[in-house]
């Protein structure tokens, strides 16, 4: 079987931000919740989304599908992967890719469906699946670069559980370490 990747279109994104209005909404009809996180990307939203779990509140009407979009939204914005949709037998859907991974990386919704049928961790399952993947790229990117810089600035800040001031669509920018050659 052979799949094929090619460039997320703009109907693509636009399913990508769908899933994450469809997060706020769901957040939105609870009474007496925290500040409704963007669901753009933002390191904030693993932590509601985690929240949502733990709590026992479900996820939205486009379930789990709807999750993987939300949740590899974050690691698209905050390690600058890019979104790019497969074309094979079994495998359709958005998948993410980067640089220096390739076409395709990974897909964000065969990792939640493996990570929500597990029976550990008990809580948490999103941001622990977050930080083996994160953990997973820097694996794999071997020299220092930009793209390493940004994932361990990633991984830091899922550690450390710090909800840093973000911009929608921007990578947490606290802490850089120096990198050769910028």
């Amino acid at each position: 079987m052979k799949v094929e990747f090619v460039p997320a279109t703009a109907a693509d994104l636009a399913e990508v931000a769908a899933a994450g209005a469809e997060f706020r909404r769901h957040w939105e009809s609870f009474q007496n919740m925290q500040p409704t996180p963007a669901f753009v990307g933002g390191v904030a939203d693993i932590d509601a989304l985690g929240y949502l779990e733990y709590e026992g509140l479900g996820l939205p009407g486009g379930g789990l599908p709807a999750l993987a979009l939300v949740w590899g939204n974050v690691l698209a914005v905050q390690a600058g992967l890019r979104w790019v949709r497969a074309k094979g037998e079994g495998c359709g859907g958005l998948w993410l890719g980067g640089a220096e991974w390739g076409p395709a990386l990974l897909w964000p919704y065969a990792r939640l469906a493996e990570s929500r049928a597990r029976g550990n961790p008990q809580y948490s399952k999103d941001s622990t699946l977050m930080m083996w993947v994160v953990e997973e790229l820097i694996e794999q990117v071997s020299v220092p670069t930009a793209t390493h810089a940004r994932l361990r600035r990633f991984q830091l800040a899922l550690e450390v559980g710090v909800a840093v001031a973000e911009q929608p669509g921007t990578a947490v920018d606290w802490w850089t370490p120096a990198v050769p050659g910028e």
